[in-house]
Parts: C-alpha cells; structure tokens; sequence
C-alpha cells in the first residue's frame, strides 16, 4: 500500500503461507525479491563431508549416523534434515540410525547424543543441524571415552565462531553457512536493481543462497578475512554488475569474498 519496494531474506516461506502470498510480485508487485539458503543442500553436503571423513578413516566400514535438528516447526530443520537423509541415500554402508529434535539448545543437543551413542555405540558420523548442536555433541562424545576427529566425526551449520575455532581445533570437522552473508548479497542486487538493471533477469526473484563449507583446510583463512579490519576491507563493488559491465553472472561464493577482501 505504501509503494514501497521490498526484499526479504535468509528465511523461506512456510507452504501454508505461499498459497496466501504467493512469490514476488505475484501478489505484491512491490515485493521484488526473495533470497533464503539451500538448507536441504546444506544438510547433504555437510552429511557427505562427514561421511567421506568416516569412509577415509575406516574404509570397508558401516558409517552409521546420527542426527540432531533444530525445532519440528522450522523450515530450515525440516529441510536440512532432508538433505541428511538425501546423503545417507546415496552412500554405500552408510546407516541412518535416528534424526531427533533438540530445539536448537546445546544442552538438549548434548543431552540427546548421549543417549543416543549408548544406543547406537557403533555410531561415527554425528551430524549437527547448528554448529551450537554440534559442539554439545562434542561433549557427550567426550564424556562416552569418544575422540572427535578420530573415532567421531561431528559437524554443524552456521560458521559460528566458536564452531570455527573447534574446526581450527578438530572437535569438529566441518560447518556449512554463509548465508549471513545474504544481508550484503540482497544490497548489492538492490543497488543494481535501483540503477537499471534487474537481478530477476539473471537470477530469478526467488533466490536460493547456496550455503559453503568451511574445514581445516580453509578456516584459518576465513577466520583471518573475516576478522577485524580485513572484514572491513571487503569491497562489495566488486560483485556489482553495474559497477562491473564485465560480470557475466553473479558470483557470491566463498572464495570470491576471500578475494574481494585482499588487501
């Protein structure tokens, strides 16, 4: 009613709320845009880290899984659940044992793992929904004689800091995320979109951020890029299309903020 153009980000829409709103501009022609992650790509790729982490250390093995979500009314959950069981789905002696809801509370989380390494002891892949979760199953897996890393590979979503530091450390063997990051993705397009050239044209106006991995590999050069002045330093004009005729396509992956942040 006020004309106002708006773009929503980092959360879908629940199906029973769709049928109401529709997609942008649909309904609400001043809705242009739409951007949430890829929870059910998240929940696979994280899985797949950690089932490859398991299969290397115990090749010929049964890799049996666990599972610890967020809330039974979350999206996100629902669906990075379903990239879980996407990943288990695909992988030879690979074994899901259970999914379970911990609300998203590391105490909860912790408390549940334990109960659920007593009943499934042979368990290897232990798999987060959030990198809080993960880390409270860190604990139970330390409480059980269990060494992260080692005999349990555990994971999480979100590149939480202190999920980040226990990668650094290796408790935890990998965290999916970025989408915080759809804050400055949704600025960049807006600021195109306001100087004459549509996003929808070369994105759509529903958008699904794609979240990234961050391991042992490149945490430590995340954690530098990120950190202090050099967060400050990314240069977000780098990934304008006005700005930068040249730009075939949009490219909002980890290694081009890592770029855009050199100094």
């Amino acid at each position: 009613a006020a004309k106002v153009r708006s773009f929503a980000i980092n959360t879908d829409v629940l199906p029973e709320d769709k049928i109401l709103v529709g997609a942008p501009g649909d309904k609400y022609k001043y809705w242009i845009g739409h951007m949430f992650p890829n929870d059910v790509q998240a929940g696979r790729d994280l899985a797949l880290v950690l089932l490859r982490e398991s299969r290397a250390k115990y090749p010929g093995k049964t890799a049996e899984v666990i599972g610890v979500s967020g809330s039974r009314d979350s999206a996100a959950a629902v669906d990075r659940n379903t990239g879980l069981e996407s990943a288990v789905s695909q992988f030879e002696n690979t074994q899901l044992n259970q999914i379970v809801f911990a609300g998203w509370d590391p105490q909860d989380a912790q408390l549940r793992t334990a109960g659920l390494l007593k009943r499934y002891p042979q368990t290897r892949v232990l798999w987060a929904a959030s990198d809080a979760m993960a880390l409270g199953m860190v604990t139970a897996a330390r409480a059980q004689g269990r060494t992260p890393g080692s005999d349990v590979f555990i994971g999480g979503v979100d590149w939480s800091d202190a999920g980040l530091v226990a990668i650094a450390q290796g408790d935890l063997v990998a965290s999916m995320g970025g989408h915080f990051m759809e804050g400055g993705w949704a600025m960049v397009l807006l600021h195109d979109y306001h100087h004459g050239r549509d996003f929808s044209s070369a994105l759509g106006s529903t958008i699904r951020s794609e979240m990234q991995v961050i391991h042992k590999g490149n945490v430590l050069s995340y954690r530098k890029s990120f950190s202090g002045k050099y967060a400050d330093a990314i240069d977000f004009r780098k990934f304008s299309r006005v700005l930068n005729p040249g730009l075939k396509k949009y490219d909002f992956s980890l290694k081009a903020v890592l770029n855009a942040s050199k100094q």
